[in-house]
């Protein structure tokens, strides 16, 4: 059986044996395009398109899935975050994002919100790792989703950096490697308890630094001395 979410309609689906063969019968039959759909079995998404229904958990031939048309990929929704990991309090972060961006994409808004790069995160939905390539509209299946964000424990820092202020003293930033600009400049700001509407950007060798790279992608070796502008309001 499979039923319709959002059109409240169902239907039965014969002689199938992938999901991929699933999506394309209700492609056939409702005229909805195959990669637009989502199905949900016991709880679970399945997103391999190739996965065999037979090899579903506890699968029978009377077995009801549910479908879930995607949203449009500029569609705006408000997530919710529920944060937990060893060096983190756990927390609820809301924010407003678009359907269209990647799981990567996602990780790399929260490092600026949070500091935390993005190979510290694992992002989950229904106990499912999330997949940095895929896009948040492949996993969202209510107009007020929820994601599930657990913040590993952050590695002895093996790295360091140098900011040079002018006039003032020198700050000593410990990092690693992996680390990207985002997560520097937020400890730069915690650490000097700068004000939110304090803006500046970091600079290496005279380059504006960007921040979802990491320090590797910028080639820049440790104990180096980066620069500091603060930016005209």
């Amino acid at each position: 059986m499979v039923a319709f979410h959002k059109a409240n309609k169902g239907g039965l689906i014969h002689e199938v044996e992938t999901i991929y063969e699933v999506k394309f019968q209700i492609q056939q039959t409702y005229q909805i395009n195959a990669g637009d759909l989502i199905l949900e079995y016991k709880d679970k998404l399945v997103l391999d398109d190739d996965k065999k229904l037979t090899s579903l958990p506890g699968f029978e031939y009377d077995t009801r899935i549910t479908v879930y048309i995607k949203n449009p990929l500029l569609k705006e929704v408000k997530l919710k975050l529920l944060c937990s990991g060893e060096d983190s309090a756990d927390c609820t972060v809301s924010m407003q994002v678009l359907c269209g961006l990647t799981v990567l994409g996602l990780k790399q808004e929260l490092n600026y919100k949070l500091g935390v790069s993005p190979y510290r995160m694992r992002l989950s939905f229904m106990e499912d790792v999330m997949t940095d390539d895929n896009l948040l509209r492949d996993y969202i299946i209510s107009e007020t989703p929820t994601f599930v964000l657990q913040i590993a424990k952050k590695k002895l820092s093996n790295f360091s950096v140098t900011v040079c202020q002018f006039q003032k003293d020198n700050v000593i930033l410990g990092v690693n490697r992996e680390d990207t600009i985002y997560t520097l400049a937020f400890l730069y700001r915690e650490k000097l308890k700068l004000d939110p509407g304090y803006e500046y950007e970091l600079t290496w060798k005279g380059q504006q630094l960007l921040g979802p790279k990491t320090l590797e992608e910028c080639d820049i070796p440790n104990y180096s001395v980066l620069g500091v502008v603060r930016l005209k309001k």
